[in-house]
């Protein structure tokens, strides 16, 4: 009986230590869970906890910091301050994470940039508090579906400086002081003065469908190695060489590396990081070509192709892998994200070579755009060749034209591997032209050579 009962302690143990036990909410299952969750008709759809903004792909949590600590005395504080806002947002920004909240860790406080977007003027609410030299009067203009108040809000930046986003009035003696600006460090140690300060936390949300792809395709593959120090040493090789217009030898170190290790380098993201730190797109198809020939053909890497040559202004490749990507089954739960995703590619390869007509009649085929929650942000973020005619665009797609927040801009081509050949193509010098009516619009694809300075492909 007694050994009986250690070997039960000792299963305990283990299934608690397991990583399946420690881990958070998957992004498909978060995606899932929302969407049935989900309300409201605007470009924020809340639930009782979060708020996701569909046109960023940002999740605000709806209880700020004064609500969700229960800060009572808010209402009543007399001009005796004392020290302690930044610590105490910082700190509760920092439970959030530790103990999940919502299921979900990555919480922080926004940025100046992104602040704005919660910020309601048409919203505001005045506060009077009693009890010092005079009434200070306070102004907080949140969004609806954001429990927020406070004197001034905390926001950081990406590399963590701090600054004051404010709104307020102060009446003394008949004068006003207003600010509704951004301030930095001298201002905040005025107002770290002042506890009258809250803070809102946000976080990257599920709508992306890489991630979710990545979610399904990852359940089914072993977990490579880590790059080693060395590895690493030579990806910031690469980096420095071509940084500094030396890409032959930035050619040599990446070429080396992927032989070594490009399924690592996938599945640690670096092909993102090659985007992020903008830098020449054929490396992220030189990864996606060599684990394509290792591991074969799946959604995730022909999604990922698409993708990439899109931002690489390589319409031939985009219409090359959106057909590859019609070949395949996606996963169950996210088929028709997936095929509106394909019509997008074929739309944004269409504007790509200035077959305008073609591009909204490709997305006009699509009836239920409007209800996929992922399309405003990838159009944001990435398809923005689309958003020339924003008003047409709103038209055929169903979408709101105010979610169509993006500007419009069309990124210089580049050379970009053909991930099923391993053979790069040169990016056009023209944009590139299809003869009219030969391709047709159920598929959006063509068989046919060059034309127009860009090669059309099977």
């Amino acid at each position: 009986m007694r050994k009986q009962i250690v070997l039960l302690i000792l299963i305990l143990f283990i299934s608690i230590l397991s990583p399946s036990h420690a881990s958070e909410t998957s992004v498909l299952d978060e995606y899932l869970a929302l969407k049935q969750t989900l309300q409201g008709e605007s470009d924020f759809r809340c639930n009782e906890d979060v708020c996701i903004d569909i046109t960023t792909n940002l999740m605000w949590k709806r209880q700020g910091f004064v609500n969700e600590t229960n800060r009572q005395e808010f209402e009543t504080r007399a001009w005796k301050y004392d020290t302690r806002p930044r610590k105490e947002v910082l700190a509760w920004v920092a439970g959030l994470n530790n103990r999940k909240a919502h299921g979900v860790i990555g919480w922080r406080l926004p940025t100046r940039k992104e602040y704005p977007a919660i910020w309601d003027r048409k919203n505001c609410k005045r506060l009077v508090i009693t009890g010092g030299a005079s009434d200070l009067h306070i102004k907080y203009c949140y969004r609806k579906e954001i429990n927020g108040k406070g004197q001034y809000a905390l926001a950081s930046d990406e590399d963590n400086t701090m600054f004051v986003i404010m709104d307020w009035q102060r009446k003394r003696g008949g004068g006003k002081l207003m600010g509704n600006r951004v301030t930095g460090d001298a201002f905040l140690r005025y107002f770290e003065e002042h506890p009258l300060g809250e803070g809102i936390a946000v976080r990257e949300g599920p709508l992306d469908l890489y991630r979710l792809l990545k979610t399904v395709y990852d359940k089914n593959q072993p977990v490579p190695p880590r790059l080693s120090d060395r590895q690493k040493m030579i990806f910031d090789r690469a980096v420095t060489a071509y940084k500094n217009g030396l890409d032959d030898t930035g050619d040599m170190l990446f070429e080396t590396l992927v032989d070594q290790c490009a399924v690592s380098l996938h599945h640690y993201n670096y092909h993102r990081m090659i985007v992020e730190k903008k830098l020449p797109l054929k490396m992220a198809g030189q990864i996606l070509a060599v684990v394509r020939s290792k591991q074969g053909d799946t959604p995730l890497i022909w999604f990922e192709a698409a993708h990439m040559a899109g931002l690489a202004n390589q319409p031939a490749l985009v219409f090359k892998a959106a057909k590859k990507m019609a070949s395949l089954t996606p996963p169950p739960e996210l088929k028709e994200v997936y095929l509106d995703q394909i019509s997008l590619f074929d739309a944004l390869a269409y504007m790509q070579m200035d077959q305008k007509e073609k591009a909204y009649s490709t997305l006009l085929l699509r009836f239920e755009l409007n209800k996929n929650l992922l399309l405003p942000y990838y159009l944001n973020t990435h398809a923005t060749p689309l958003l020339k005619d924003k008003k047409k665009l709103s038209e055929v797609t169903m979408i709101p034209e105010p979610y169509l927040t993006g500007d419009y801009k069309v990124l210089p081509a580049q050379d970009f591997y053909n991930v099923e050949t391993g053979e790069i193509l040169k990016a056009a010098r023209v944009p590139p032209e299809m003869e009219s009516g030969t391709v047709p619009l159920s598929t959006g694809h063509k068989t046919g050579q060059s034309n127009g300075g860009a090669t059309v492909l099977d």
